[in-house]
């Protein structure tokens, strides 16, 4: 849920508190939403082609993502080369800080200010007709 100012978010955290014993808020963040794939190679880690994910809903939710034939992937994005090598050498150390084995994904924002910002990595990405890691490994012929 994103609630966009603080009437929002007291009404969310009240109607949510009735059910749930904690809560998580983040701070959000508007921008881009990219992924990069990890994948343990013989000569070691790489990073997958990176993917952007577009929705035609406010934000990438569980419609969107497995429900939604709407939703495109493209890999011709349209932020800066630095960016996108800067945001696949943060997959690649995120992978690597972690302590994460075979594969993952990483998933970010990128802001308007172009800094890319980590939302989670996913040690066991799905393997779907929807899934990203899959999508990008085919981009890079495996």
């Amino acid at each position: 849920m994103i609630c966009r100012d603080h009437r929002e978010a007291t009404a969310a955290r009240s109607r949510l508190a009735r059910r749930h014993s904690a809560l998580l808020a983040e701070r959000y963040i508007a921008g881009l939403e990219l992924t990069v794939g990890t994948l343990e190679v013989r000569d070691g880690l790489m990073a997958l082609p990176t993917i952007q994910i577009v929705t035609t809903t406010a934000f990438y939710d569980y419609d969107a993502k497995y429900v939604r034939d709407d939703t495109r992937y493209p890999f011709d994005i349209d932020l800066p080369a630095q960016v996108l090598a800067d945001v696949r050498d943060l997959a690649l150390k995120t992978h690597q800080v972690l302590g994460c084995r075979h594969l993952g994904r990483v998933d970010f924002i990128v802001d308007e200010d172009h800094r890319p910002w980590i939302l989670e990595l996913n040690t066991i990405p799905g393997f779907t007709t929807h899934s990203l890691l899959p999508m990008a490994a085919a981009k890079a012929g495996i």
